[in-house]
């Protein structure tokens, strides 16, 4: 037999078992009667987490219109393009883009997306990440 409350449930048990196993009884009057009580975690609702504030001036570049990351990225794929003597067509080709988003691209026009990104450094024969680091390394200097 079991009852369930607003947030405990009420069962008959043994007093010897009670005894024996330690169970979390709900004090002397429960004891008397020959229940247990055990509280009902499941249909407890978990706390609302607390809202965290909302960063201000974090974003510096919101002003322009893109990053200025994009410019040191589109001159770090122009340069390794042209060092391997590819044309345009060429590293489109081989990236599986088009030719005019590599132009767009080289002139700081588009922010390639992580994809297209990743086709590029694999036609190029970089690690994953390589290209954002070297624009990175070049807009640090200042080129």
């Amino acid at each position: 037999m079991k009852h369930i409350c607003a947030d405990v449930t009420i069962f008959p048990f043994l007093r010897q078992q009670h005894r024996k196993k330690g169970l979390p009884g709900g004090g002397r009057f429960w004891q008397d009667l020959g229940l247990a009580v055990l509280p009902n975690f499941i249909a407890m609702k978990p706390k609302r987490p607390v809202k965290k504030p909302v960063p201000v001036g974090v974003i510096w570049w919101k002003e322009q219109k893109r990053h200025p990351l994009n410019v040191y990225v589109g001159q770090v794929v122009r340069r390794l393009r042209m060092w391997r003597g590819w044309a345009m067509e060429d590293l489109a080709l081989a990236a599986g883009v088009a030719k005019s988003y590599v132009c767009q691209l080289e002139r700081g026009l588009h922010s390639p997306t992580l994809e297209v990104q990743l086709r590029l450094e694999a036609a190029l024969g970089m690690v994953e990440g390589g290209l954002l680091r070297l624009a990175h390394r070049e807009m640090r200097r200042g080129r």
